[in-house]
């Protein structure tokens, strides 16, 4: 028989294993095809994010209808080529890094959980550090 204390919290949907709102880096963990539930193709993400000591998965979905978040995950793992083709494979997804941007969510069917926002693409943040980098002082 297995005994449990109902009183006790699950840990999976406590706050305390939530991220705060802002940007953290990722790895692919696992990458899916799949169709939408109104018939169109997508691929289905598992990303483990960390904040540098913790780590959480957070689930996501790469699809056409939202252009921008294909596009930015394509621009943050370095797959611009096969964006610019207009083809993903998803078996090459599994293991790319890059920068994510987290927001919290609450929703009666899955709690109060960590979401996917965006993704931070490498140009941008490239650029934010040149313009930390740049010297302005003339040497004469």
């Amino acid at each position: 028989m297995f005994k449990f204390d109902p009183s006790m919290e699950d840990d999976a949907s406590s706050p305390a294993h939530l991220f705060a709102e802002g940007e953290y880096d990722f790895i692919v963990k696992r990458a899916t095809a799949k169709r939408s539930k109104s018939g169109n193709e997508m691929i289905e993400v598992i990303l483990t994010v960390t904040d540098g000591k913790n780590e959480i998965d957070v689930f996501d979905w790469l699809l056409e209808a939202m252009k921008y978040k294909l596009k930015h995950f394509c621009e943050a793992t370095g797959f611009q080529k096969q964006y610019e083709k207009g083809e993903l494979e998803e078996t090459d997804l599994e293991g790319a890094q890059g920068k994510v941007k987290l927001i919290i969510e609450d929703s009666e069917q899955y709690g109060t959980q960590n979401k996917v926002e965006d993704y931070v693409p490498k140009t941008a943040e490239k650029s934010e550090e040149n313009e930390e980098n740049l010297d302005d002082t003339i040497p004469f």
